[in-house]
């Protein structure tokens, strides 16, 4: 029975560990879609800008 408790255990160490890589890595996706919105908005505005009829 102390065996079973000591895997469970140690199962719930490797699911946090893996929990808070993940949370990590989703952070870091996170980030990099917001920099490439940002780059995007840029884009378009340009894009728009240039199309527009000057008067």
């Amino acid at each position: 029975m102390v065996r079973l408790t000591a895997a469970i255990a140690v199962i719930g160490l490797i699911q946090t560990i893996v929990f808070g890589i993940q949370a990590y890595m989703l952070r870091q996706t996170i980030s990099k879609m917001d920099e490439i919105a940002q780059s995007q908005t840029q884009d378009v505005q340009a894009s728009i800008a240039e199309a527009t009829p000057r008067r």
